[in-house]
């Protein structure tokens, strides 16, 4: 399944996505509306551009802050998500300087809101 580029698997109730690591010729991946916590294993998808995890159980961005892996990611949809209220604005503007848009949160008010 290299040579697979988009995936949708949003509505499934899924919890581990560890198994979609082995996809490295993913470009897009939507999650929403799972159960996910940990966003870890998109590690793996260096190739990914677009990754929705809207509607899960995200707790932190921190994976996409201390890995250069996501340099390739273009926008990341985090809306009505968990989110630890110790996000920083520096944060978002962080991974915007790096050209990643967090859509979903407000930097004004560290935390989900609607898209």
């Amino acid at each position: 399944m290299q040579g697979l580029e988009r995936l949708d698997l949003g509505n499934n109730r899924i919890q581990d996505i560890a198994p979609l690591a082995g996809l490295t010729g993913l470009t897009s991946l939507d999650l929403a509306s799972n159960q996910i916590a940990d966003m870890t294993p998109t590690l793996e998808l260096t190739r990914l551009t677009l990754l929705n995890l809207s509607g899960n159980q995200i707790t932190s961005i921190d994976m996409l802050m201390e890995t250069e892996r996501s340099s390739r990611l273009s926008v990341v949809c985090l809306a009505d998500n968990p989110l630890n209220k110790g996000i920083e604005y520096d944060d978002i503007a962080a991974l915007k300087e790096r050209g990643i848009v967090v859509a979903g949160l407000s930097p004004a008010h560290p935390g989900p809101k609607a898209l």
